[in-house]
């Protein structure tokens, strides 16, 4: 029950026309341990072990195999120790990095986030998302249909609309890809980001109604219907342009439009309804 909301700073008033929000891949959002998973407790000595224990159910090798399929074997087997052991001696912590590099790159390329607030008076996020009061804040319905998960089969291609749980350590990527908690990695993230009450919902890049080629990362802009937003709240700050078209949309849309204001006597963001532009 309830909206959530998306801060906005002035520079992105296009969505009031366009209804077009970006899902960021998690290395363009502004938290650096975006989805980044610590990889678990083990030696080199173990990585190189489960890395040979690989090759050897990759090539197979059986005693029932024929002479020349056991020789064969035996040479991939024996070139892949020789390849192994020179790696970790030259770097004993290659694979790791390798294995959380491409991780992270699996990620960005498939995966966007859209990030969401459970609350618009939060004074640090009007201040980091809308440049200091200067944007404005959408709100949507969170029980809209567009919240809700799309399946292809039973894959997901869009989750539903999710909490981020917020704690002092990070996930550990399993030793055994089986042991995976769903999507912990991408719903965990420092308590210091505990007032954002932030909900996700994740979505496959491929699925963008308009891809914008930037770099470094390339902007994935999905369509949000207009009958999900429930209102609209202008920062006091906002320039006279955006003004305008924050009420024009609200009165397209049918929703009520605030702008905020700074509290009497407390820290807190208060608001006030915006009517023919004239506060109530």
């Amino acid at each position: 029950m309830g909206n959530v909301y998306k801060f906005l700073g002035s520079e992105r008033r296009a969505f009031l026309d366009n209804g077009l929000l970006r899902f960021t891949q998690a290395a363009a959002l502004n938290d650096p341990y975006e989805c980044l998973a610590a990889f678990p407790d083990v030696s080199p000595e173990e990585m190189a072990g489960d890395l040979f224990s690989g090759v050897l159910e990759r090539v197979g090798y059986k005693e029932s195999d024929s002479r020349q399929e056991r020789v064969t074997k035996a040479g991939q087997i024996g070139s892949a120790f020789s390849r192994i052991k020179a790696m970790f001696k030259d770097d004993p912590w290659l694979y790791r990095d390798f294995a959380i590099d491409l991780n992270q790159r699996r990620i960005n390329n498939g995966l966007g986030i859209l990030s969401l607030s459970r609350r618009w008076d939060s004074a640090l996020m009007w201040s980091h998302y809308t440049k200091t009061y200067s944007g404005f804040c959408i709100g949507f319905d969170r029980d809209h249909s567009y919240f809700q998960e799309v399946l292809d089969g039973d894959q997901s291609r869009r989750t539903a609309l999710l909490p981020v749980n917020y704690a002092t350590k990070r996930p550990v990527i399993p030793k055994v890809r089986t042991d995976a908690n769903g999507l912990e990695i991408f719903l965990t993230k420092s308590l210091d980001w505990a007032y954002e009450k932030e909900d996700r919902l994740l979505a496959l890049l491929k699925d963008a109604s308009k891809v914008i080629k930037e770099k470094p990362y390339d902007v994935y802009l999905f369509q949000i219907p207009f009958d999900a937003v429930t209102e609209i709240i202008l920062g006091h700050k906002a320039p006279e342009s955006l003004r305008i078209d924050v009420i024009e949309a609200g009165k397209k849309l049918g929703v009520p439009v605030y702008k905020t204001q700074l509290s009497e006597r407390s820290f807190d963001v208060d608001r006030s309804l915006l009517k023919d532009g004239i506060c109530f």
